[in-house]
């Protein structure tokens, strides 16, 4: 008969893990920053438009500007046809938004990002202590 030594850490750290995941998401606050702070750039393509006046109503009309046109196929009822396509011209503009975990109390005007207690903190916090009393004789002075 063989015996194997099955060992209990792992279960135990699994356990712990889960405890303190647990505590950091339980103990989530949130602190105020400042607009710098809670900014981030990104870059994105926006199609270039291009204004003209209606000469009818003297309206300004912005329309997509193309950058080609692409002569395209299609089967409609069994026949192949063509069809003219058009590839329109874009620039990449750079915008900025709110990072991840912030957001805007939009009735105060204040930006608030979300703190996690860090994985130390939550070790420290978790571990159970033992409860102490005083000594009889202690006590009894109080």
């Amino acid at each position: 008969m063989i015996l194997k030594k099955i060992s209990v850490q792992p279960l135990l750290d699994t356990k712990k893990e889960a405890v303190i995941k647990s505590y950091q998401e339980d103990n989530e606050t949130e602190i105020e920053v400042s607009l710098v702070d809670a900014l981030e750039e990104y870059e994105v393509d926006e199609t270039v438009m291009v204004e003209s006046v209606d000469p009818k109503s003297g309206k300004i009309i912005k329309t997509p500007k193309i950058k080609e046109t692409v002569i395209k196929y299609e089967l409609i009822d069994g026949e192949i046809k063509e069809r003219e396509s058009f590839v329109h011209e874009t620039q990449k503009v750079t915008k900025k938004r709110l990072k991840a975990d912030h957001r805007l109390d939009e009735t105060i005007g204040k930006i608030y990002r979300k703190v996690q207690p860090s994985y130390k903190e939550a070790d420290l916090a978790t571990i159970d202590h033992p409860k102490r009393s005083l000594p009889k004789w202690m006590a009894d002075r109080l």
